[in-house]
């Protein structure tokens, strides 16, 4: 089986790949680097040039081949590299008649523990989002504690709405559901003290990225605070998550499949956090081949924390694209389809506004003009 093809779809921010071959077996991956999905695909046609005409299921050689083909890094060539790599993965899967998470060691759960994605203008709004996922069966809740305005709000008034909306969550589910408070990369470090000295009474499951990612010392020496903390969803290689968990100990480790090496670096980087005693909870695009991606690693590893899900995203891309995983009461059940059990009709993919729109040039300023942080 040789590759013959590799072509690229992008729809607003989400940039699909396909992987065809001479045995007429196609794979599907996906970039998250939505930021720039048009570089993205500027790269995967490099790489293609150097994949035409090899056997796709030498994944491991491949992998290293576009990791090494040039003296440079970034999430853009990490992006194209992991979406090529998933598809890569879902071929090897198809074209021998198993689920790919068959081929990672096989099935290490059942069910894999879903977090749910809630949103509410207001801490009241909050709670009754929480409390309907609650009765849906989920067991843990992600959401943002920061207001639209908290540009401008002082430090004081940052921690305590934050404190107050993580209250009504968990008043709302009577402390049955784990809380995860994702900050978006927003907040100095400054203002983190004051933050996380208030949420730790309310016990978070994790407090996510809450500053910039620019330097790994500063990020994980927030761990000082003593609240779990949830990094890396930015990170690009195994090699940033090690010296991440090597410089402080261990975090919730962040990283996406679909940006940090897909399917054959998310296994490494599960195993460097499980040798640091360190469990894992993907950040996930969101896409149903984004997740089935993330999810075919969440089955076979055993770290998994909660896998990240959103309903109304997902359901964006219609019936242009069909999956075999299936939720059951706030749980994931595995699929048992071929490779990594979706299907995509790229013919029928919604248009760019329909799915997800370009945040780019939507960057928030505070009121002294100056540029607030991108999230």
């Amino acid at each position: 089986m040789k590759i013959t093809d590799i072509e690229t779809h992008v729809r607003g921010n989400i940039l699909f790949v396909a992987v065809r071959t001479d045995s007429s077996i196609v794979g599907i991956g996906e970039s998250a680097c939505w930021a720039y999905p048009e570089a993205v695909a500027s790269v995967v046609e490099t790489f293609a040039a150097a994949l035409r005409g090899t056997d796709p299921r030498r994944i491991e050689r491949h992998w290293h081949l576009m990791w090494r083909m040039g003296p440079f890094r970034s999430a853009i060539v990490g992006a194209a590299l992991s979406a090529i790599d998933c598809a890569l993965w879902d071929i090897k899967g198809r074209a021998l008649g198993v689920p790919t998470h068959e081929l990672l060691g096989g099935a290490y759960r059942d069910r894999i523990r879903l977090h749910a994605i809630i949103d509410g203008a207001d801490a009241e709004q909050l709670g009754r989002s929480a409390a309907r996922a609650a009765a849906e069966g989920f067991t843990a809740v992600k959401f943002d504690p920061l207001e639209d305005t908290w540009i401008d709000h002082s430090t004081g008034e940052i921690a305590a709405r934050a404190v107050e909306r993580t209250t009504a969550v968990r008043d709302a589910t009577a402390g049955k559901v784990d809380m995860i408070v994702e900050v978006h990369r927003s907040l100095a470090p400054h203002q983190i003290p004051a933050l996380l000295d208030g949420l730790r009474p309310l016990r978070p499951l994790f407090v996510e990225d809450p500053i910039q990612i620019d330097t790994f010392d500063v990020q994980t020496g927030l761990l000082a605070h003593g609240v779990p903390l949830g990094l890396g969803e930015r990170w690009q290689s195994i090699w940033e998550v090690r010296e991440a968990l090597a410089a402080n100990g261990p975090f919730i480790v962040r990283s996406d499949v679909t940006l940090a090496g897909g399917i054959s670096a998310a296994r490494k980087i599960a195993a460097i956090a499980e040798a640091h005693h360190a469990q894992v909870s993907w950040h996930n695009w969101l896409s149903p081949v984004s997740d089935a991606a993330t999810l075919t690693v969440d089955a076979t590893i055993p770290n998994t924390l909660t896998h990240e899900h959103a309903p109304a995203q997902l359901a964006a891309f219609g019936d242009a694209i069909q999956t075999g995983w299936r939720v059951d009461e706030g749980y994931m059940v595995l699929s048992d389809e071929p490779g990594l059990g979706i299907e995509v009709d790229f013919a029928r993919l919604p248009e760019a506004g329909d799915i997800l729109h370009r945040q780019l040039h939507e960057i928030p300023f505070a009121s002294d003009g100056s540029v607030a942080f991108a999230r």
